[in-house]
C-alpha cells in the first residue's frame, strides 16, 4: 500500500482511481466492515470544525481525494497526490469491477427512487452485477435497528452511501462494528450523478478545479455560502499547516 499525506492535518492515501478499486475489492472479501471516505475541500473545512468528522476520517480504512485542490496543495511538497479519486467515479468504476469479480453492491441514500434508478443504470451498464439491495431512508430513520438489518440481510460486499456529508462520514463510524459488509463508501453525489438527477460539469473544467463553480451556476441560492464563504477556508488552514510545518524544530 502506498503512504499517506497530509493536506491541512487531513491524512490521504495516495491511490489512483484504479488503484483504489483494486484496493477495494480486497476489503469487501473481508470483515469486519472497512471504510472508505473520499474528503472535498468541504468536508476539509467542515472536518477542522466537527471533531465527529474529524475522527470518522482519521478512522477510515482509506481516505481518497475527492477535490482538485487538495491533489494540487499535496504537491507543494512533492510527490503529492497522484490524482483526484471522486465519488462520481468511484462507484461506476468499482461496479465494473465487482461484476467482473462477483462482488455484491447495496446501494442507500439519496432521494426516494434515485438509488433504484442508479441501480438500473448500472445493471444496463453490467449485466452480471449483483445489486442485492437498494434503500432511501429518511433522515430520522438513518440510525434505526431496521436499517442495519434490511443492510445486513442483504449479505452485500460493498454498500455505497448517499447521505451527503458529514452525515454519511459519521455514521460510518457509528455503525461500522455492527455492519455486515466488507466495505462502506460514502459516495456523496455518486448516486445521484448516476441516475441522472445531477450533472457533472464539463471534464474540463473537473480538470481545471472548477467543477464547483459548475455547481454554483446551477444552484447558486442553495450553494453560495459553502462555495463562496465555508470553503475559502481551506487556504487559511493549509498556509497555517505549511508555517507549522516550516517553524518545526528539526531533528
Amino acid at each position: 500500500m502506498p503512504g499517506r499525506i497530509e493536506v491541512t492535518d487531513i491524512a490521504f492515501d495516495a491511490l489512483t482511481l484504479d488503484g483504489a478499486v483494486g484496493r477495494i475489492c480486497q476489503l469487501a472479501r473481508r470483515r469486519p466492515a472497512s471504510t472508505v471516505v473520499t474528503p472535498n475541500v468541504d468536508i476539509v473545512v467542515l472536518a477542522h470544525r466537527d471533531p465527529r468528522l474529524r475522527q470518522a476520517i482519521a478512522a477510515a480504512t482509506l481516505v481518497l481525494a475527492d477535490g482538485q485542490p487538495i491533489v494540487w496543495a499535496s504537491r507543494l511538497r512533492p510527490p503529492g497526490l497522484p490524482g483526484r479519486v471522486t465519488g462520481a467515479d468511484l462507484v461506476p468504476a468499482l461496479a465494473a469491477r465487482a461484476a467482473q469479480e462477483g462482488l455484491s453492491l447495496f446501494l442507500c441514500g439519496a432521494a426516494p427512487g434515485v438509488a433504484e434508478r442508479a441501480a438500473e443504470e448500472l445493471r444496463r451498464r453490467h449485466p452480471s452485477l449483483r445489486i442485492v439491495g437498494v434503500a432511501a431512508p429518511p433522515r430520522e430513520e438513518l440510525d434505526s435497528p431496521a436499517l442495519i438489518e434490511e443492510i445486513n440481510g442483504a449479505r452485500a460486499d460493498i454498500l455505497v452511501l448517499a447521505f451527503g456529508a458529514p452525515i454519511q462520514e459519521i455514521w460510518m463510524e457509528r455503525h461500522r462494528e455492527r455492519l455486515a459488509v466488507g466495505v462502506a463508501i460514502g459516495a456523496g453525489a455518486g448516486i445521484d450523478f448516476l441516475a441522472g438527477v445531477q450533472r457533472r460539469a464539463p471534464a474540463w473544467m473537473q480538470r481545471a478545479g472548477l467543477e464547483w463553480a459548475y455547481r454554483l451556476a446551477r444552484e447558486p441560492r442553495r450553494l453560495w455560502r459553502r462555495y463562496l464563504v465555508r470553503d475559502p477556508l481551506f487556504a487559511w488552514y493549509l498556509l497555517r499547516r505549511l508555517v507549522r510545518g516550516r517553524s518545526a524544530p528539526q531533528a
